[in-house]
């Protein structure tokens, strides 16, 4: 017990003092020696910095040899599982370290709950299994501290720690750090990558001969298919006003830059993003869509039989499930090619569909966003409206 309390507090020290400086809260493990050090990091003088970092590292190195001396078994298992947990809190405060100073000085208070610190020390230990079974423990904390946490966590390179911090916050309350995150694995990434941001993968080398990237650097890089849509599934369970604001935000920049292939329905950030409004129907964003529907087509035919898609379909699509019409009306069918996209039989019936859509708008648009109850009216049946039967 002795040994825990002199290793454990000079990980803490170390890190708190640097955000407190000598008004950190003092733990009895704490040597008066390793005090006066730390306050130096900060010297004006390079010569006391670096002597106050040799000092420092001198004491790390003189509590490691004193802590492996014990030659009882048990004890060496004892030893075993104390370094694991020191290894895994000095993971933590170097990640803590990057945050804003006000965010580290309540992770920091956070760290020494006798509940938390144990959890900590697992979330961030080498075995990616303890850090996921870690992760999931946090669910039982509900301090603002573990959600800032989570939010981290969601972006962590592994992805059994990423998965199970979106398992957690599946049902937590959420915050805009949590949305942050979510948004950037489910649309931001798709949207990096496309833009060609991400460089190329360093590789590993064995006597010259090239191994190929490390595991944790592709998943990085190139994150799974499956977690992104988990990232957007997750964005549509937490029904946050945050999720919809940047929703908003992201079709504006569509309508702004129509031509970038970024922002094309068929792209996948695009259609994460138009999942997620069909599933959570925000009103707001259809004055956008709407806007959106209105650029020139694009037209291709594929199939047998012949079907009709172009740039515009999956954006009409989307507004017709958003406002409540009817699909069969609009004539519009999903196929299992091309990803199960929307279609249209020929061209003239995308042409008398948007002209149908355009008409129900602007007779009934004010109304629908002013929060009617009822369910929108039918489209009405003038002569270039289509037949109420699907192809």
């Amino acid at each position: 017990m002795n040994a825990r309390r002199v290793l454990v507090p000079i990980v803490l020290l170390v890190a708190a003092l640097s955000v407190r400086g000598a008004d950190a809260p003092k733990t009895p493990a704490e040597a008066p020696q390793v005090l006066a050090a730390v306050q130096l990091f900060s010297s004006e003088s390079f010569a006391e910095r670096q002597q106050a970092s040799t000092a420092v590292q001198q004491a790390l190195a003189a509590q490691m040899q004193a802590l492996l001396r014990v030659d009882d078994p048990e004890a060496k298992a004892r030893m075993d599982s104390l370094l694991e947990f020191n290894e895994g809190l000095a993971h933590w405060a170097r990640d803590t370290q990057a945050l804003p100073r006000d965010q580290q000085e309540a992770q920091w208070k956070w760290c020494l709950k006798p509940e938390v610190c144990p959890i900590l020390a697992r979330v961030y230990a080498r075995r990616h299994e303890i850090r996921a079974a870690a992760v999931r423990e946090l669910d039982k904390i509900p301090d603002p501290e573990a959600s800032l946490l989570l939010a981290r966590l969601i972006k962590d390179e592994s992805r059994a720690v990423s998965l199970a911090a979106m398992e957690v916050v599946w049902d937590r309350p959420t915050t805009p750090a949590i949305v942050e995150a979510l948004w950037d694995r489910a649309i931001e990434w798709n949207s990096a990558q496309l833009r060609g941001e991400w460089p190329g993968l360093p590789n590993v080398f064995f006597r010259g001969r090239n191994m190929g990237a490390d595991p944790a650097d592709r998943y990085r890089a190139e994150i799974p298919f499956q977690d992104r849509e988990i990232a957007t599934e997750v964005l549509i369970q937490l029904k946050s006003p945050e999720v919809t604001a940047k929703l908003a935000a992201l079709l504006d920049r569509m309508v702004k830059d129509p031509n970038n292939p970024i922002y094309q329905p068929a792209s996948p950030p695009i259609k994460n993003a138009y999942r997620i409004i069909a599933a959570t129907k925000p009103r707001t964003v259809v004055p956008t869509l709407m806007k959106l529907v209105a650029a020139k087509p694009v037209p291709s035919q594929f199939g047998n039989p012949r079907m009709f898609w172009t740039n515009r379909t999956e954006t009409l699509a989307l507004i017709v499930q958003v406002l409540g019409l009817d699909l069969s009306e609009y004539r519009l069918t999903k196929t299992v090619e091309m990803g199960g996209a929307w279609v249209f039989p020929t061209e003239q019936d995308e042409t008398t569909a948007l002209a149908t859509l355009q008409t129900w708008w602007k007779d009934h648009g004010d109304k629908y966003l002013a929060g009617a109850a009822e369910v929108p009216p039918s489209a009405s049946a003038p002569a270039t409206t289509p037949a109420k039967t699907a192809p």
